[in-house]
């Protein structure tokens, strides 16, 4: 999943984006429909928690009477947060299997 959403930046960042819109806006009250092909929604939805908790609704706007979400500034918070997370879980998985002990004498 993540060595595929990176290496496919382009599509892979809109597709995730998609379904992380979805997601923030329903948090918000909104109903939307979820992407067919999305991205599974636990998944989504731990990054789009973090960006509520960083920034609650602050990618909000009115948009032709609804409420929507301001999509390029939503999109590249919800990348940074979706790579940082990425990155954490690598760097866990890595510690966790080659623990820094040094060398015993």
């Amino acid at each position: 999943f993540r060595e595929y959403y990176v290496n496919d930046y382009g599509t892979q960042a809109e597709k995730f984006s998609d379904c992380a819109r979805c997601i923030y806006l329903r948090h918000f009250g909104r109903d939307t429909d979820y992407p067919e092909d999305g991205y599974p929604k636990e998944v989504v939805s731990l990054v789009v928690e973090r960006l509520v908790n960083k920034y609650n609704d602050r990618f909000m706007i009115e948009k032709d009477g609804e409420k929507d979400v301001e999509t390029e500034s939503f999109k590249k918070e919800i990348i940074k947060i979706m790579v940082s997370l990425s990155n954490s879980t690598i760097i866990d998985f890595f510690k966790g299997s080659y623990p820094q002990t040094p060398p015993q004498p």
